[in-house]
């Protein structure tokens, strides 16, 4: 548990619906961020 979410299923290989829907912002501004920064890359190279 991370304060009142649990991580994980009780399988113990997947991560619960709400610790998934409470992450995905963080996750999804992050890997935007990455994309951006590897298309500028991939850009300067050219």
């Amino acid at each position: 548990m991370i304060g009142s979410v649990i991580v994980y299923r009780p399988d113990g290989h997947h991560v619960s619906a709400t610790y998934a829907a409470t992450v995905a912002p963080f996750l999804e501004r992050g890997i935007e961020a990455a994309l951006a920064g590897r298309d500028a890359t991939a850009q300067a190279a050219q």
